[in-house]
């Protein structure tokens, strides 16, 4: 890792300062903590940073990061993260935006039209009830209760697709050379190719009729399809080498390493595509979101709270001093 001056703080995962290039800013759920009031103040902190910016976007939540904020089984804990967030939201204005599905998403960007969002006063009502009440109400409630079940019907999906692709991986030498040879072609260009079975099932069920050619030769016009694809391979991928294996593909170890939540991370991401930077402090998913940037794949960065504090410059060319 870079070690910058010793007045100039360190960066707490990226080895070097990074340039957003696109102004939007998509936020993870994890960065709201409860019982974590110097958290809480570096994301005030971080508010000030992005709003004071004049070429800074609007701020996005996806419908997936609200209802991993309420999935907490504690009433209490909820309300504590729920009591957070509006803190954190409020303090943007009306630059925050609530988006849609993925869906809605990518087929709004094969239509050419803006992201299917909805503003803050959407839910404030129903988040400040429930804050109140001391218990779910509205459609929080309703998020809670159907993101439970998604989220057992995905993850039972998750843990039967790894036992048929170790079983694969293990059974098939041929499996493994692939993937072992393909590693380093999946992080460059022809890394769409990888994916273009995912990303055109997106296209087809957005019931648009783009044209997928046009869809692979100007990727980047077409940033949520391409992140949720090159995630989700990604995701595949990390789910089918073995632990035992997992060591000898050397400088891939760390975008290899499988979690449960790895499809739905790609959901998040890849509803909020079209935005330049993340904010997670999931730093598995920041590292795999970063190798695919800089392989000219997505259009994300991700940056944890601290590092979008010490390593971010803004969009447009601009450098902060520190």
């Amino acid at each position: 890792m870079k070690r910058y001056p010793t007045h100039v703080p360190r960066s707490e995962m990226l080895d070097r300062p990074r340039t957003v290039h696109h102004a939007d800013v998509l936020f993870d759920s994890n960065v709201v903590q409860a019982n974590d009031d110097a958290g809480e103040q570096r994301l005030h902190d971080l508010t000030a940073l992005l709003v004071n910016h004049p070429d800074q976007g609007n701020i996005w939540f996806s419908p997936m990061t609200l209802a991993e904020l309420v999935a907490p089984r504690s009433p209490a804990k909820r309300i504590e993260l729920l009591r957070r967030f509006r803190n954190l939201y409020s303090r943007f204005g009306e630059r925050v935006r609530f988006m849609r599905s993925l869906a809605d998403s990518v087929r709004a960007e094969c239509l050419g039209t803006g992201i299917p969002s909805a503003p803050a006063a959407v839910v404030e009502q129903d988040v400040a009830g429930s804050i109140v009440s001391g218990s779910l109400v509205g459609l929080l409630r309703d998020a809670h209760d159907d993101w439970q079940v998604e989220k057992q019907r995905l993850r039972a999906n998750y843990d039967r697709l790894t036992e048929r692709n170790q079983q694969s991986f293990a059974n098939r030498a041929d499996i493994r050379s692939a993937l072992r040879d393909g590693l380093a072609l999946f992080f460059s260009a022809g890394g769409l190719n990888f994916c273009d079975d995912i990303a055109l099932d997106l296209v087809v069920d957005s019931g648009t009729w783009v044209p997928f050619e046009m869809v692979m030769r100007l990727h980047q016009n077409y940033p949520c399809i391409w992140t949720f694809s090159t995630m989700a391979r990604l995701a595949q991928f990390a789910q089918t080498v073995s632990d035992v294996e997992r060591p000898q593909f050397h400088g891939f170890e760390d975008v290899l390493e499988p979690h449960r939540n790895d499809f739905i991370d790609a959901d998040i991401a890849g509803t909020g595509g079209r935005c330049g930077m993340m904010i997670t402090n999931d730093h598995s998913l920041l590292l795999k979101v970063n190798r695919l940037h800089d392989a000219g794949l997505i259009r994300l960065q991700a940056f944890t709270v601290m590092d979008t504090l010490v390593a971010y410059n803004p969009p447009n060319g601009r450098t902060r001093s520190l």
